[in-house]
């Protein structure tokens, strides 16, 4: 034999029982437990411990009921302290029975989670939204906070991070944000899922609704334009339909009117919260916080939205308005018109988070989507004209409240019916803008823009970017198969972002670049080295230029763009083109900036102006590939200029 006590080789073990009684059986660990968070990224993350509240993680679980077994907690170097975790529902803000732990991070080891069993496993509904949060002391243990993300398993998604201030729960950041972070072990079910209990609500005007369901997108025939995510996957909308859902999916759901929950009311327009009608002779806001047909509400509530509301707003002039809410994809917020009311202006707030709301069937003056709101859809909706307004200004311009997961759908925005291409001040009044202040812990991203006719604006019709941006303040944009005819400056300005998608648009009717500026009448511009941007089969006619790229900047090593399938014809400028090396002249496609430039199967006709023109590649070799394009009828200028210093079949591939 070789040591002392407690020594083994091997090592082996047994099984036994003292004589006269039962073995003990060896414990085994339950089947199938899975932990839920796989990863976690602090890079640049600040640890904090400066408040009195709770953090966590907004999940939606996907297609099958999940069986929670243990809450977790990731433990920082130097914690100790013990930490109450539970789980609750974001809608009526309660606790689950059952689903609290203690967890003690005294002497767990640092960099991984600690985890608590609950003391029964707690079922989550399939496509239901839950927070699963830790408390966390002032002047106590540290935590990881906003802008910390995680990986998970594909059984939920973290739709945001979940968190209080001053007591007041809100969703901050975007998919994978998690503060802490938290984490939890389950298993899938297997079995038919056990109905959820619905919690016993206070009958008070402000209590949220109990959906009994969740949604399901509404099969139909939409689909997404060429090369453009589908918003409808649950990754981004945590499986409402942005496109398609409506508000019908509250039919059989019961709200609390102040008596008690009872099934939504129903006019004849769906299910609604509150009826508002400033025409009708019985309209009155006193004492009557919902309003119904026979005595509606006269104007459209300033408190706060809950989750399950839907504001049915027939026609009528309403004042501006400034909303603020944060729904659900289990419980959006609706606001929608009947017979197409005409708000002046709508404003979210940029004190509270705005989410989960859907404006329909309006007729608005302008408005303002700014940080922190995220997962707003606008859609069937009207800008008429009003030449003193833009129309959709989405912003992101105060330091940590980013505006993101934002569609706008189906809408009509023409703002200066009688004096877009008047000369005048370059007032930048387009249809759709999407800002981003620069060099903030700030940001705008995840934006899809589809089907909408935008016309006849003082400025662009969708323009994002400024110059002094970083390609990160502005990314994963998406513009797809909108109508952008006769406005003041291009159909299309991309200027400093990153991962633009602009796909089967239709622009045309652009020829007024003589009044101010030389960039405008084009269908697309492409300014201040916007990076990964991809211009996919567009129809662009009856314009100054088809394709402009006309600035760099030093700034950012790439600059990739990707011109492919484009149709671009009857490119005409206003006055002929004398030197076909300015940065500005017409041509169908004119690259003089970029730093990665391919130009694939375009078609190019009718042309009084260059074809495919690259003055500015002298020393850059900016153009990578120009190939399988159909260019005829050039009839000022070549088919193709390039002008550079290297051999052209060293530089690009050419056909």
């Amino acid at each position: 034999y070789e040591g002392g006590a407690s020594n083994s080789l091997g090592p082996v073990s047994f099984v036994y029982s003292i004589l006269g009684e039962e073995p003990t059986p060896t414990p085994t660990p339950t089947p199938g437990s899975t932990e839920f968070v796989t990863g976690i990224n602090i890079e640049g993350v600040t640890a904090w411990n400066d408040a009195d509240e709770w953090y966590g993680m907004a999940i939606t679980v996907g297609d099958s009921d999940i069986i929670v077994e243990e809450l977790g907690r990731w433990v920082l170097e130097g914690n100790s302290g013990t930490h109450t975790m539970k789980i609750l529902d974001p809608l009526t803000e309660e606790d689950l029975p059952n689903a609290s732990v203690q967890v003690d991070t005294a002497g767990a080891p640092a960099g991984e989670f600690k985890y608590a069993a609950l003391s029964t496993p707690i079922t989550l509904s399939a496509n239901t939204s839950y927070y699963i949060v830790s408390e966390e002391i002032k002047d106590g243990d540290y935590w990881y906070g906003g802008g910390t993300t995680v990986t998970h398993t594909a059984d939920a998604i973290i739709t945001s991070a979940a968190k209080t201030y001053n007591g007041r729960w809100e969703t901050w950041g975007s998919l994978g944000s998690c503060i802490v972070p938290v984490s939890f072990k389950y298993s899938v079910s297997s079995a038919e899922p056990t109905p959820e209990v619905t919690p016993t609500v206070a009958p008070t005007p402000t209590v949220a609704p109990t959906p009994t369901v969740a949604p399901t997108p509404i099969p139909g025939t939409w689909a997404p334009p060429i090369g453009i995510p589908d918003p409808r996957d649950a990754q981004y909308f945590g499986g409402f339909d942005p496109i398609e859902g409506t508000h019908d999916m509250y039919e059989g759901m019961t709200f609390d009117y102040g008596d008690g929950p009872e099934p939504y009311r129903d006019a004849g327009n769906g299910p609604y919260t509150h009826y508002i009608d400033i025409n009708h002779e019985n309209a009155t806001d006193t004492n009557n916080p919902y309003g119904t047909p026979d005595k509606p509400r006269k104007t459209i509530p300033k408190s706060e939205l809950l989750p399950g509301m839907v504001l049915e707003i027939h026609s009528g002039d309403y004042p501006n308005i400034t909303f603020k809410g944060d729904g659900t994809p289990a419980a959006p917020i609706f606001i929608r018109g009947v017979d197409a009311p005409h708000i002046n202006r709508i404003d979210l707030s940029q004190v509270n988070t705005q989410s989960y709301m859907i404006l329909e069937e309006l007729q608005i003056g302008a408005m303002a989507l700014n940080g922190p709101s995220h997962h707003i859809v606008v859609r069937n909706c009207e800008f008429p004209p009003d030449p003193s307004e833009k129309g959709i200004d989405i912003s992101a311009f105060d330091e940590g409240k980013p505006v993101h997961h934002i569609v706008v759908y189906n809408t009509e925005i023409h703002l200066n019916e009688d004096a877009w291409d008047e000369p005048g001040n370059d007032v930048d009044h387009g249809g759709i803008i999407i800002g981003s202040k620069t060099n903030l812990d700030t940001s705008a991203y995840n934006m899809w823009l589809l089907d909408n006719t935008i016309y006849h604006c003082a400025g662009s019709a969708i323009n994002m970017g400024q110059i002094g941006n970083t390609q990160d303040d502005i990314h994963h944009i998406y513009v797809g198969r909108n109508h952008c005819y006769e406005n003041r400056q291009s159909s299309i300005g991309i200027k400093t972002s990153s991962d633009v998608i602009v796909s089967q648009n239709i622009l045309h009717g652009h020829k007024t670049s003589t009044l101010q500026n030389a960039n405008w009448g084009a269908g697309i511009v492409f300014q201040y080295a916007p990076d990964n941007v991809w211009a996919l089969y567009n129809e662009i006619y009856d314009s100054e230029a088809g394709i402009k790229v006309p600035s760099n900047s030093a700034d950012f090593p790439n600059s990739r763009m990707y011109m492919v399938g484009n149709v671009i014809y009857d490119i005409e400028p206003l006055s002929p083109v004398d030197d076909f090396s300015n940065a500005h002249n017409p041509a169908a496609i004119m690259s003089w900036g970029g730093k990665q430039v391919y130009i694939v199967n375009n078609s190019i006709h009718d042309i009084n102006a260059g074809g495919i023109y690259s003055p500015n590649d002298i020393n850059f070799h900016r153009i990578k590939q120009i190939s399988n394009n159909i260019i005829s009828n050039i009839n000022d200028g070549y088919s193709i200029y390039i002008k550079s210093n290297f051999n052209l079949f060293d530089v690009f591939d050419y056909d």
